[in-house]
């Protein structure tokens, strides 16, 4: 790590949570950058120009912004010759002394004038000529201007890192002490600070395995983890006793104390024998109850001439559930349309949009105001806007997610003035986004969600598309048959074939677009590599590998890197080891978090084009246009992406997929996730593997039936 002292210039930019990226001059350094001035970023609670600084830090260069100083912790240093503390005792810090006072004050006391006062204020009373409110004013400036810096030495003493140092020295300020003595409760002030970090300091902040606020925080942690792994929104007595003994090491009865204590205080709710957390309860009631009331409105408008007028615009006409689904969407205030692939459920979103945009005879500003298109991930949201020949949002992106407190810019204050809002890919909607997406938007906006209902459920907790359909409280369009150029298509009739758990192998091999090669586990490489080489013209980008699970030997990590040796070779380039795994220039990569600032989103596939590692690591990556940096401490933001998961394809369309098939993946062998990365295919499919995996895979009908309330909400309704 190396270090700069000097002076603050100017900021660039400063941020609430104290990111700042500004100028710095550097006076001294163990780089050869002497009398130079530096951009840098970093966490910091407050910056002048008159103090003198060290920061400890790497060079790395940001594709936008160049080469910057990235400071993992600082100081400050108090003036150190006479001319700067004169400087600084006469700056707007010390109202009332001006440059002669200061003067008379460093003549007097000395060049460690400062400390002197700091540790014993009566010493200014040597000083001539200083009224006792100078002396007050002095004294007290500069007690408070350290005090903040006393406040971050000893945060970081205690085990916080700088960043979250700065953070808390700024939300509690003069509250470190009682903040240090109760500080589970940060969780709730400061969301980024969660209970594991905490829980690390416990035994520097002397808190005992028992105490009431760690067990309660404990639980709450405990249910929003059982929640995040399992789907499920509320849990037994007995699960919630399991696995907060596992996460709190105290006994049932320390953790009965907890959960009375958040019943108490309205954290947690028992209905039942469900124990769920309030925010998810009302969540829950909060969609039930939306979605009632708009099932309620409707409108009694005919659009046959608008689709009659369409068809022959387009030159296509539909059939009798997609005109269905077409007048339920424009005259009711929710509706949902289902359907496998080759279904029709993209044009049915054209058509909406098309009679939506000539009845209301909008401008094209307009128009992307009132009517919203919305996908889960960022590639399903770029799919439906290439197809729609409109704007189309992730839904994050949408409501303008706040990553550093994450909240929502659209939101119950401030809703979107959308008229109709359509959602695709509607079974990747977790409770809480749905929640969210809802309170953003108005009362009367009619929301119109499509998606496949056999596909996977969200990864977060809930299923809303699940519930909604089977609450049969709302208007759902089934869409079953097969649209014109994907009647013949195999792949569908496979995809069909999988619902129903009917096994049919006379699909294979009897057309270019449904394949099946017969290998093992020792030779799946050796078939993989063969079929690599036969599309070694297709883009990369236009071919995926998908398999259900990343360890073993046929697993998503092993086959990444054999792909990457296989793909990415020739000249000598750059390469970066993270964690085991390799990155090197001109490696496929998936994005894993959102990123709005680079407009980048969990799912995206892209290309690193750069990496350096001169004075920091960096690895730099293009997604389809939009360029993101990531550094040693964001790596795992990013994985190769030859070969990915089956869940994080959902949403996603590639022209050929190649899907091992192994008795190896065993409990990732089931029916929902076998149609999902079957119906990822637009043209080819390619399954390498075993008949006996694939068997299983199809008869194995394990549906995720989540625990739940959205649908007991909306099938019995609302009761307050």
């Amino acid at each position: 790590m190396s270090y700069i002292k000097g002076n603050f210039k100017k900021y660039i930019f400063h941020a609430e949570s104290g990111y700042t990226v500004g100028l710095f001059h550097v006076k001294e350094t163990d780089l050869e950058i002497e009398n130079t001035t530096v951009t840098f970023t970093g966490f910091f609670s407050e910056l002048n120009e008159l103090d003198n600084y060290i920061f400890k830090g790497e060079f790395v260069f940001h594709n936008k912004y160049g080469e910057q100083f990235n400071v993992s912790s600082y100081e400050v240093i108090l003036p150190e010759d006479k001319d700067n503390i004169i400087s600084f005792l006469s700056s707007e810090l010390f109202k009332g002394i001006g440059q002669k006072k200061a003067k008379t004050i460093v003549n007097t006391l000395g060049e460690n004038c400062l400390n002197a006062i700091i540790n014993n204020p009566s010493v200014l009373n040597q000083v001539k000529g200083l009224t006792q409110k100078q002396k007050n004013t002095i004294h007290e400036s500069l007690v408070e201007y350290g005090a903040s810096y006393d406040r971050m030495l000893r945060l970081t003493k205690t085990g916080f890192s700088v960043k979250n140092a700065v953070k808390l020295e700024k939300y509690y300020q003069d509250d470190i002490d009682y903040m240090l003595k109760h500080p589970y409760f940060i969780i709730d002030d400061i969301p980024e600070i969660t209970f594991p970090m905490i829980d690390r300091l416990r035994g520097n902040l002397k808190i005992s395995l028992d105490d009431i606020e760690r067990v309660s925080f404990g639980i709450i942690h405990t249910l929003e983890s059982l929640s995040f792994r399992t789907g499920n929104i509320y849990f037994s007595y007995e699960e919630v006793v399991k696995n907060c003994y596992k996460e709190l090491s105290v006994n049932s009865e320390i953790i009965n104390n907890g959960i009375a204590n958040l019943v108490t205080n309205g954290k947690i709710i028992i209905d039942n024998d469900k124990y769920v957390l309030t925010e998810n309860y009302n969540a829950s009631m909060y969609i039930a109850e939306r979605i009632l009331n708009l099932s309620g409105k409707h409108d009694s408008r005919n659009y046959e001439e608008e689709l009659s007028q369409l068809e022959e615009r387009i030159g296509r006409t539909f059939n009798k559930e997609q005109k269905e689904a077409i007048f339920n969407a424009l005259n009711n205030h929710f509706s949902v349309i289902t359907g496998g692939p080759g279904t029709g459920k993209t044009t049915i979103i054209k058509a909406i949009t098309s009679i939506y945009k000539d009845i209301k005879e909008y401008t094209n500003y307009e128009l992307m105001k009132s009517l919203v298109l919305l996908a889960p991930t960022g590639r399903a949201s770029k799919r439906m806007s290439e197809e729609s020949g409109l704007p189309s949002y992730t839904i994050h992106r949408f409501l303008k997610w706040q990553k550093e407190n994450n909240t929502f810019y659209i939101n119950e204050e401030n809703k979107s003035e959308a008229e109709i809002v359509i959602i695709d890919e509607a079974s990747m909607v977790d409770e809480s986004l749905m929640y969210n997406l809802l309170l953003g938007l108005k009362d009367n906006c009619k929301i119109v969600l499509i998606g496949d209902y056999n596909q996977l459920p969200s990864v977060g907790a809930g299923q809303v598309l699940k519930d909604v359909i089977e609450s049969n409280s709302v208007l759902v369009t089934y869409l079953e048959k097969l649209y014109r150029q994907d009647a013949t298509s195999n792949i569908n009739f496979f995809a069909r074939d999988i619902i129903k758990g009917k096994i049919d192998f006379s699909f294979f091999n009897t057309s270019d677009d449904l394949t099946f090669v017969s290998c093992n586990e020792k030779n799946t490489k050796d078939v993989l590599n063969d079929f690599l080489n036969t599309y070694n013209d297709v883009s990369i980008y236009d071919l995926q590998i998908l398999a259900p699970m990343y360890k073993g030997e046929n697993g998503i990590d092993n086959l990444n890197n054999y792909c990457q040796k296989l793909l990415n070779k020739g000249k000598l380039k750059s390469e970066i080891t993270h964690n085991n795994f390799k990155f090197k220039e001109n490696d496929k990569v998936i994005c894993l978090v959102n990123n709005l600032e680079d407009n980048v989103f969990n799912g995206d596939i892209g290309e690193i084009f750069r990496i350096s590692g001169a004075r920091k690591k960096e690895i730099v990556c293009d997604f389809d246009g939009n360029v993101a940096q990531y550094e040693v401490s964001n790596f795992d933001d990013i994985r190769l992406g030859y070969v990915i998961s089956i869940h994080k394809a959902q949403g996603s369309e590639f022209d050929i997929v190649i899907l091992p098939v192994l008795k190896s993946y065993n409990f990732m062998l089931y029916r929902k996730i076998i149609y999902t990365a079957v119906t990822r295919a637009k043209k080819k499919l390619i399954i390498i593997g075993e008949e006996e995996a694939l068997k299983k895979a199809i008869l194995t009908d394990r549906d995720e039936n989540r625990k739940t309330l959205l649908k007991t909400f909306l099938t019995e309704g609302i009761n307050y």
